[in-house]
C-alpha cells in the first residue's frame, strides 16, 4: 500500500490498526497447542509461545535472546544422540516430514517429550532471515500406537501359542507315558536308568515351557471375580519363598487399605509368580525382592497419558522391586516382547509378555523403573472394585 498521500492522522490510524492485528496474531500463537519458536538470522530466539516454554522447561525471560541450541535440547528418540547441530544446518531450508517424528526434546528439568518438528523460513522482507520452528507433542499418540501394535501382536501370538502348546503337550504326554513304562523294564541297569531319567526330566522341563505358552494364550476374560490382591500375594509368597531359595530375602509390604480388584484369580496369581521368577533369575541366588501394595487415584488426564484402556478412579498399585543389576538400555524396549529373553535358562521368554497381557486385559497399566547397578522395579496399576467395606491389610 502506498502511504505517500496519507495524512498524519491516517498514518497513525493505520499504525494502530496494524499493531492491534499483530497483537491478535501474537495472542493466537501464544495459546496454540503446538509449540512455536522464532529465531532470527543470528540464531537468537525472539519468540516462544506457552507450549514451547512448557516443552523446553524454560521461562520466557530466560530463553529470549539465547541460541536455539541452548534452549532446545533435541535428541534422537532411540539413540539419545544430540541432533542440534543437524537441525542448525537445516535452518535455512523448509524441512518437515513423517520421518522427523522420532525426536525427543529434553527439558531443562530432564523430562523427555517426543515431538514432530517443522522448520519454516520466514521469507517476508520484514523478517530479515528469521525462521519459525513448530513443535508438535506426539508423546501420547506414539504411546497409543505402540500399545495398539503390542496388543495386536500379543493377540495373534496368543492364538498361535495356544495351538502349538496343546499339540506339543499331547506329544510330551505320549513320550512321558512310554518313559514310565520303560522305567519298569530297565530297573537294575544303572546306565539305562540314567538315560531314561534324563528323558523324563527333559520332558518335564519342556512341559514347563508349554505351560508358559498356555498361560500366555489366556488373554480372554476368564471367570472374572472379585479378588483380594493382598490375600493373593500372601498366598503366593509361600510359593515364592520355595522357588527363591534361602539366599534371596523376600519382603512383603501390604500397605493398601483397599485391595479388591475384578480379575481372573489364575492370571493374577501367575502374574505375581512370573514377576517373582523374573527377579529371582536376575539376582543369581543372592539379593532382596520386595513386593508391596498401595492405593492411588488416577485422574482422567493421567489415565490418558498411560493407556487408552484405563479409566479415572482408584487403583491398586502392586510393586515388585529387586536389588539386581538392572536392565540395559538395549534390552529395555524389548522386555515385554514374546519369546524375548536375555537369560541362559530353560524359560521360554514368555513370563513378562504374559504379565503385560494380563495387566492390559484387566484395564491396568505397567511401568518399569530401572537403573543399571541399582535394580529394577515393576509397578502395576489395577482398577479397584468399589466395595463399601474393606478391611486393611
Amino acid at each position: 500500500m502506498d502511504y505517500a498521500h496519507f495524512s498524519r492522522e491516517e498514518l497513525l490510524a493505520q499504525l494502530e490498526k496494524s499493531e492491534k492485528r499483530n497483537q491478535s496474531l501474537i495472542g493466537l500463537l501464544t495459546h496454540l497447542n503446538e509449540g512455536i519458536i522464532v529465531a532470527n538470522k543470528e540464531d537468537k530466539l525472539t519468540f516462544l509461545n506457552k507450549s514451547a516454554l512448557e516443552i523446553t522447561g524454560w521461562k520466557a525471560e530466560e530463553a529470549l535472546g539465547q541460541s536455539f541450541e541452548k534452549v532446545v535440547n533435541l535428541v534422537d528418540h532411540f539413540t539419545s544422540r544430540s541432533l542440534n547441530k543437524d537441525i542448525k544446518s537445516l535452518m535455512s531450508t523448509e524441512w518437515g516430514n513423517e520421518e522427523n517424528s522420532f525426536l525427543d526434546i529434553i527439558s531443562k528439568d530432564g523430562l523427555a517429550t517426543q515431538v514432530r518438528l517443522n522448520i519454516i523460513p520466514l521469507k517476508e522482507e520484514c523478517c530479515d532471515g528469521a525462521v519459525m520452528i513448530t513443535i508438535k507433542d506426539i508423546t501420547e499418540t506414539h504411546h497409543i500406537r505402540e500399545e495398539l501394535t503390542r496388543i495386536q501382536k500379543l493377540n495373534a501370538l496368543g492364538q498361535m501359542a495356544g495351538s502349538v502348546a496343546h499339540s506339543f503337550n499331547n506329544m510330551l504326554t505320549g513320550i512321558l507315558g512310554f518313559s514310565e513304562l520303560i522305567s519298569e523294564e530297565v530297573k537294575g541297569d544303572s546306565s539305562l536308568e540314567i538315560y531314561n531319567k534324563e528323558i523324563i526330566d527333559t520332558c518335564l522341563r519342556a512341559s514347563g515351557v508349554t505351560g508358559d505358552l498356555l498361560n500366555f494364550s489366556r488373554q480372554q476374560k476368564l471367570g472374572r471375580v472379585t479378588v483380594d490382591m493382598n490375600q493373593q500375594i500372601r498366598e503366593a509368597s509361600e510359593q515364592l519363598k520355595m522357588i527363591l531359595g534361602s539366599k534371596i530375602n523376600l519382603i512383603i509390604q501390604l500397605n493398601a487399605p483397599k485391595s479388591t480388584v475384578l480379575a481372573d484369580p489364575f492370571q493374577v496369581s501367575e502374574l505375581i509368580m512370573n514377576l517373582g521368577r523374573n527377579s529371582r533369575d536376575v539376582l543369581n541366588d543372592e539379593g532382596t525382592i520386595t513386593v508391596s501394595t498401595t492405593n492411588r487415584f488416577y485422574s482422567l488426564e493421567e489415565c490418558r497419558k498411560k493407556s487408552r484402556l484405563m479409566e479415572e478412579g482408584e487403583y491398586l498399585l502392586l510393586k515388585v522391586t529387586d536389588t539386581g543389576p538392572g536392565i540395559s538400555e538395549e534390552a529395555l524396549p524389548h522386555i515385554f516382547d514374546p519369546f524375548y529373553t536375555t537369560k541362559e535358562s530353560n524359560r521360554s521368554g514368555m513370563g513378562l509378555s504374559s504379565v503385560y497381557g494380563t495387566v492390559i486385559s484387566h484395564g491396568g497399566h505397567i511401568r518399569v523403573d530401572t537403573k543399571q547397578g541399582e535394580g529394577t522395579s515393576f509397578e502395576i496399576a489395577l482398577p479397584l472394585v468399589n466395595m463399601k467395606t474393606e478391611s486393611p491389610a
